[in-house]
């Protein structure tokens, strides 16, 4: 007897928010309101009480708000950007199209997650960011990346994508060393998770 299991279903997924993805589909087609305007506007407001930050900015997908972040910090030609392997190809295109180079470090074999050891080992005088990728449900170790990242001088932005709910991602800026959160949470995560 062959029993065929579906590799993924998002019907079920989907089903018990349908009447509310429904209604707010309609509300928007409605309104012609496809980017940015009132309903951008409201989600960015929820989404960053719903982060306990004072800003969420939405753009138009994950690889824009990696690529954005890495810009903000003064990423650009000739860098270095230390990441992991096991990712997206957006993360490390992310990093490409600030014109650094990715430096992959291998994953922690349990959390299949940044190895911090691993990190430490990769940066250079060239290293201008560490992006670790919170995957498969497992947060990176970021209290070590953050020790490692301080001690260089390195700034931290986080892949939260897979990660979302839980993940807490810090900026330090090399001059300053001044807190501050950055980094991108998807948006299909969001719609699983809330």
């Amino acid at each position: 007897m062959t029993v065929q299991v579906p590799f993924l279903d998002l019907r079920e997924q989907h089903e018990a928010l349908m009447p509310e993805l429904l209604d707010a589909f309609r509300q928007v087609t409605e309104a012609s309101a496809f980017a940015g305007g009132p309903f951008v506007a409201r989600f960015e407001t929820e989404f960053a009480a719903f982060c306990q930050t004072r800003h969420a900015l939405g753009v138009g997908s994950g690889t824009d708000a990696l690529w954005l972040s890495l810009l903000a910090l003064g990423v650009g030609q000739g860098d270095e950007v230390i990441t992991v392997p096991n990712s997206f190809m957006a993360t490390a295109e992310a990093i490409s199209m600030c014109g650094a180079r990715p430096v992959f470090v291998d994953i922690d074999e349990r959390t299949y997650t940044m190895d911090p050891a691993q990190l430490e080992k990769a940066i250079t005088l060239r290293t201008q960011a560490i992006v670790p990728v919170h995957i498969f449900g497992q947060m990176a170790n970021m209290d070590a990346i953050l020790a490692i990242a301080q001690r260089y001088g390195t700034p931290v932005v986080g892949n939260c994508d897979q990660r979302f709910k839980c993940c807490v991602t810090t900026v330090r800026p090399r001059s300053t060393c001044t807190q501050r959160s950055a980094g991108m949470r998807g948006w299909m995560e969001f719609k699983r998770r809330c």
